[in-house]
């Protein structure tokens, strides 16, 4: 007599390959959200490397700054900063990621564009004091001290006018703003 082969026979390789369809599923399903933890570290990692590579950076501007004239500083400082972290957070993989360096920047990023400017107003301040104390020195340079005692004494007041009037007129430098240190959210 011949063996029969019951319906539930033919069903058993679909059941198994729909078992074998499922677990490569589960498989993938997890191996996408291990691909998602190690986008969102990876994010994270280039947004705290980008803050280190900042600080050096920022460091390495004071300690080498050798301009005449620091007008301006804080702004290119920030414009340059800026552009690195656009390019840093375009970058960046996941929505959570950019949002997370958006963040960074409303408060790290204005941070050092505030250190910036206070050092470049240290540097203002630096040129005004060395103008200034040069020109009352050159008004005191000028008090003949071998004329008769009251052209001195005449020579000293007005070099102490003139002097006054110098320090008066120093004026300290007025505070600098960048257009707009907002980033427009992607």
């Amino acid at each position: 007599m011949m063996p029969t082969i019951s319906g539930e026979s033919y069903a058993a390789p679909g059941k198994a390959l729909a078992s074998v369809g499922q677990a490569l599923g589960n498989l993938g399903d997890a191996l996408a959200g291990q691909m998602s933890k190690e986008d969102t570290f990876r994010d994270q990692l280039a947004i705290h490397k980008f803050d280190n590579e900042e600080s050096i950076r920022q460091l390495q501007s004071f300690e080498n700054f050798n301009r005449e004239d620091p007008n301006g500083f804080a702004i290119e400082q920030h414009t340059g900063r800026q552009q690195r972290f656009n390019n840093m957070q375009a970058s960046l993989r996941t929505d959570d990621g950019r949002k997370k360096a958006l963040m960074y920047w409303e408060t790290t990023g204005h941070n050092k564009y505030e250190r910036d400017t206070s050092f470049e107003y240290g540097k203002r301040h630096e040129v005004i004091a060395k103008g200034t104390e040069s020109a009352v020195a050159s008004e005191y340079a000028k008090i003949d001290f071998n004329a008769d005692p009251d052209a001195v004494i005449e020579s000293i007041i007005a070099a102490q006018q003139n002097a006054s009037a110098v320090i008066n007129s120093a004026t300290l430098p007025k505070k600098d703003a960048p257009k707009s240190t907002r980033l427009a959210v992607r």
